[in-house]
């Protein structure tokens, strides 16, 4: 039966927009973040994409309790969500929702991705902010 979850080791830090450090530095945690993904996908053999456009919901489970922005993980996250979407053969501009919610404390950190098709529920169009 195919899945739609992951649940991936939590994202290098290195990757925070937050971190001041070199380009090596980045390109070493994106790296290390997109083998994060290899590993997921690699555990979960049943894992795929829902067809259409999607709703992405995350939940962090994050290694301690230091206040966190969710902002910053999402943007640590890019590249995880990159090579998921490249090893499954779709384009992750299919995503039009992101739901974030934080979890309990796991030791080690861990991430929850769970990708489901897009519904629109009552709420403004787009068009409507703007008038």
């Amino acid at each position: 039966m195919k899945t739609n979850r992951l649940l991936l080791r939590w994202p290098d830090r290195r990757a925070s927009p937050n971190i001041h450090s070199n380009r090596w530095d980045k390109t070493s945690a994106r790296n290390i973040n997109r083998a994060i993904a290899l590993e997921a996908l690699s555990n979960n053999q049943n894992f795929a994409l829902p067809d259409g456009t999607l709703s992405l919901l995350v939940v962090f489970f994050p290694p301690d309790k230091r206040r966190r922005d969710d902002d910053n993980h999402l943007i640590m996250l890019k590249a995880i969500r990159d090579k998921i979407f490249e090893r499954c053969g779709r384009d992750d501009s299919s995503i039009r929702q992101t739901i974030v919610e934080w979890g309990q404390i796991e030791k080690g950190g861990a991430v929850g991705l769970e990708f489901v098709p897009f519904e629109n529920h009552e709420k403004p169009a787009a068009g409507d902010w703007l008038r």
